[in-house]
C-alpha cells in the first residue's frame, strides 16, 4: 500500500510538471504571436553579424556575396530543396549542416551545443558574417539561434526571443519550444549552482575590470567589444589606456591562434 501511495504521488507530480510545461509553452507562443506579421523578409540581422534567413537567401550565391557572408549554418541540411553544402559554397564559405526536420517530435536539442559552438566561433572570427537558415527562417534556424544566445550570452529563453524579435518574427514549433525550455532550466540550475567570486581593486573599475574582461575573452570567447558591453550593462568600468591596449593585444593573439587552428 505504501509503495502504491508513492507511485500515485509520483504520477501526480509528473502530470503537474507536464501541465506546467504546457502552460509555459502556451505563454511563449503568445509572446511569439504578439510580434507576428503577414510578411517576413528573406533575411534579417538579429545579432551583430548574425543573419537569420530562408532558403531563397541561402541558395543565392550572388546575394550571399553581396552580404559578405563567410559562414553558413544550415538547419535544414539534406532537404531536397536545399542546395547548400560544402561543395555548393566552395572554400569561400565555412559550412555547417544540421539535418533537422520541422516537426515537434524531432530532437533538435542534440544539436544545441555543436551549432552554438559553430556560431560562436564564427562570430569571433575577424570580419566574419554568419547566415543561419532553414527553409522559411522562423522555426529550425531560429531555435538554434535562440539556443546560442542562451548558452553563450546567458539569456533566458524569454530574453532570447525578445532580442531576436526586435528584428525578425520567429516561431519555433511547440516541440522545439519544450526543448528550449528544458535547456533554459538546465542553464538556470547550472548558473545557480556555480560558486560566486568577488573580483576587486580599489574602485572596482580599472584593474579588476581588466581581469574580468580578460576572463570573458579567454574562457567565454567574447570579443573585447562584447566583453565590455556585457560588463557595462551591470557596472560602469574604466580600464586605463595601457590596460585597454593589453586587452587589444590579447584579442589579436586569440584571433591569430584561431586562424592557425582553422588552417590546420
Amino acid at each position: 500500500m505504501e509503495g502504491e501511495t508513492v507511485s500515485s504521488s509520483t504520477h501526480s507530480g509528473n502530470e503537474q510538471s507536464l501541465t506546467d510545461i504546457e502552460s509555459t509553452v502556451g505563454e511563449l507562443q503568445t509572446l511569439l504571436n504578439s510580434r507576428r506579421t503577414s510578411f517576413s523578409n528573406h533575411v534579417d540581422e538579429v545579432w551583430p553579424n548574425l543573419f537569420l534567413g530562408d532558403l531563397a537567401t541561402a541558395n543565392n550565391r550572388y546575394e550571399l556575396w553581396k552580404m559578405g557572408i563567410t559562414h553558413i549554418l544550415n538547419a535544414a541540411h539534406g532537404n531536397r530543396f536545399c542546395e547548400g553544402n560544402s561543395d555548393f559554397y566552395s572554400a569561400s564559405i565555412a559550412y555547417h549542416g544540421v539535418p533537422a526536420y520541422d516537426v515537434p517530435d524531432f530532437d533538435m536539442s542534440k544539436y544545441f551545443n555543436s551549432a552554438s559552438a559553430f556560431i560562436h566561433q564564427a562570430l569571433n572570427t575577424s570580419g566574419a558574417r554568419l547566415l543561419v537558415h532553414c527553409v522559411v527562417g522562423i522555426s529550425r534556424s531560429a531555435t538554434l539561434v535562440l539556443a546560442y544566445l542562451m548558452i553563450y550570452h546567458q539569456m533566458t529563453l524569454t530574453q532570447a526571443i525578445q532580442r531576436v524579435q526586435e528584428n525578425r518574427w520567429v516561431s519555433p514549433n511547440p516541440g522545439f519550444l519544450r526543448q528550449l525550455l528544458k535547456l533554459d532550466g538546465e542553464l538556470c540550475k547550472s548558473r545557480h549552482n556555480q560558486g560566486k567570486i568577488l573580483v576587486h581593486c580599489v574602485l572596482g573599475k580599472s584593474r579588476s575590470a581588466t581581469l574580468v574582461l580578460a576572463y570573458l575573452m579567454i574562457y567565454q570567447h567574447f570579443s573585447l567589444e562584447d566583453a565590455i558591453r556585457h560588463v557595462a550593462k551591470r557596472r560602469c568600468i574604466a580600464p586605463n589606456r595601457g590596460f585597454l591596449e593589453q586587452l587589444q593585444s590579447l584579442e589579436a593573439e586569440q584571433h591569430s591562434r584561431l586562424w592557425r587552428c582553422n588552417i590546420l
